[in-house]
């Protein structure tokens, strides 16, 4: 994460595997990175929360 230089969107599922330092940890090594943390969902939350992620991508992308 460190050599990108674009705008980056992580996106966490509350319910995955990262703990919170683990995702501070690896979002403040980005140069320009946003973090999004998605309620009630599971790892897979780009099957089983895909509205909650469309939303999140589609917010970072109009920024």
């Amino acid at each position: 994460m460190e050599s990108l230089a674009v705008p980056t969107l992580v996106i966490y599922a509350e319910h995955g595997k990262s703990t919170t330092e683990q995702k501070n940890r690896f979002v403040e090594s980005g140069r320009n990175a946003t973090r999004v943390d998605l309620t009630g969902v599971s790892p897979d939350a780009h099957l089983d929360a895909f509205d909650q992620w469309i939303l999140a991508s589609t917010g970072c992308i109009i920024r």
